[in-house]
């Protein structure tokens, strides 16, 4: 589905990424792993198109990657709304939903994670875990062809990170996740493709 040919994005001079070539299948979990500013999170923006690199190629089989796609960052952004307006908006986006079927999606995903509670609940209100099983139900309530995630698992406990994995494996299993994590353990549990990445390149 997507295939990048001799990669390499630079800052001020500086080499970010450094001439990686790879393919990417259409389904299951393609893994990046690595230190602190080794340059996952730059190439992650590379594949879903946020960023363009300064020299190679990217080719995706869809064009319309951007439209069948949802990214989620590492740190969290929401509108200063309720946690219902933050997930109707998502949804706006995508025109395939009406407002009633809407409002049904958002209520069954919340109740999926405990958290119907906090349907009218103004985001910042939620605690940084809370948020972050928002950010996740936000990523997968479009069901996205391909679903990028940078630490999806950040400031979870283990039940709700237990949670989470299962619900994305399960996802995996007919559409396309490309995930960040520092975690051998999250990373083994998905098991498909995994690469780790040093100072801008692939090992």
């Amino acid at each position: 589905m997507i295939k990048l040919n001799n990669i390499s994005y630079n800052i001020n001079n500086k080499k970010i990424i450094k001439n990686i070539s790879l393919e990417i299948g259409t389904y299951g979990t393609t893994i990046f792993m690595g230190k602190n500013g080794a340059g996952k999170t730059t190439l992650l923006k590379i594949i879903a198109n946020i960023l363009r690199p300064t020299s190679g190629s990217v080719k995706y089989s869809n064009n319309n990657i951007k439209c069948e796609s949802s990214f989620l960052f590492q740190n969290h952004i929401f509108l200063d709304r309720s946690v219902k307006e933050n997930l109707l908006h998502s949804l706006s986006c995508s025109n395939d939903y009406s407002f009633d079927s809407s409002i049904n999606i958002i209520k069954d995903s919340l109740d999926q994670f405990d958290l119907l509670k906090y349907l009218s609940a103004n985001i910042n209100e939620l605690s940084l875990g809370e948020k972050q099983c928002i950010s996740i139900i936000r990523s997968l309530i479009t069901k996205p062809k391909i679903l990028f995630l940078d630490e999806p698992f950040n400031y979870l406990d283990q039940k709700y990170k237990t949670f989470s994995k299962d619900i994305l494996k399960k996802f995996s299993k007919n559409h396309k996740i490309v995930l960040i994590t520092h975690s051998n353990s999250d990373a083994s549990f998905f098991s498909d493709d995994i690469f780790t990445i040093s100072d801008g390149s692939l090992l």
